[in-house]
C-alpha cells in the first residue's frame, strides 16, 4: 500500500525502491528465519523416520503444513500432489532465506509422489539408494511468464533449454521510477 510522502506526495514501492520493502525489523526477520531454519531441521529429522510421528512438529505453519500432508498420505487424507507442491514450497522458502542447497530425502513412490509429479511442483529429484529419493526445487516462477507456460525451469534446463525470464532480483536491482517490463528485458 502507498504511504503518504513528506510533502503530501504518495511514496510508491517503485518511487521508494527497495527501502519501501523494509518496513520489518531486522531483529524480527532474522528471528523468522531462525524459525524457519529450526523448522526445516525438524522436518528433515521427522522424514527421517516416516511413518512414525516426531516428537517435535515443526515451529513454522508451512513446514508443520508439509508434515500433515505427509502423514495424511499415510491414512489417506492427502494425494501426493499436495505432499510434492508443499515439500517444493518449504524448499524454495529455505532457499529464498539463504540455503541455496536446500533439499529433502523423501521415500519412493508407490505410497509418495514420482518424479513426475515433484516435477509438475517445479522440483527435481534424484533417486538415492534404499528407496530413498533426494529432492531440490527451483525458484518460484510466476505461471503468467512466458517462461513458465515452457514448463518449470528444472525441466526446461533438464531438457537442454535456458530459461529467458530471469526474475529482476537475480539481474539488477529495480531502479526508482522504472517499469518491470522495461527492467526484464
Amino acid at each position: 500500500m502507498p504511504r503518504r510522502g513528506g510533502a503530501g506526495g504518495l511514496i510508491t514501492a517503485s518511487r521508494a525502491g527497495e527501502t519501501g520493502y523494509q518496513w520489518v525489523p531486522e531483529e524480527a526477520r532474522q528471528e523468522w528465519v531462525r524459525r524457519n531454519r529450526t523448522a526445516f531441521d525438524q522436518l528433515q529429522v521427522a522424514l527421517s523416520i516416516v511413518p512414525e510421528l516426531p516428537v517435535e512438529w515443526p515451529c513454522e505453519s508451512l513446514h508443520a503444513r508439509f508434515l500433515d500432508a505427509v502423514v495424511g498420505l499415510m491414512d489417506g487424507t492427502s494425494a501426493a500432489a499436495d505432499v510434492a507442491s508443499l515439500g517444493a514450497a518449504v524448499i524454495r522458502r529455505n532457499m529464498a532465506l539463504g540455503m541455496s542447497t536446500a533439499s529433502l530425502v523423501v521415500p519412493e513412490p508407490p505410497s509418495w509422489p514420482t518424479a513426475d509429479e515433484w516435477q509438475a511442483s517445479g522440483a527435481l529429484v534424484h533417486p538415492l539408494q534404499g528407496g530413498m529419493m533426494r529432492v531440490w526445487a527451483d525458484y518460484w516462477e510466476p505461471s503468467w511468464s512466458q517462461a513458465a507456460l515452457n514448463g518449470p525451469p528444472v525441466a526446461r534446463r533438464a531438457a537442454g533449454q535456458t530459461c529467458t525470464c530471469y526474475p529482476v532480483h537475480r539481474r539488477a536491482p529495480l531502479t526508482a521510477g522504472s517499469r518491470y517490463r522495461e527492467q526484464v528485458r
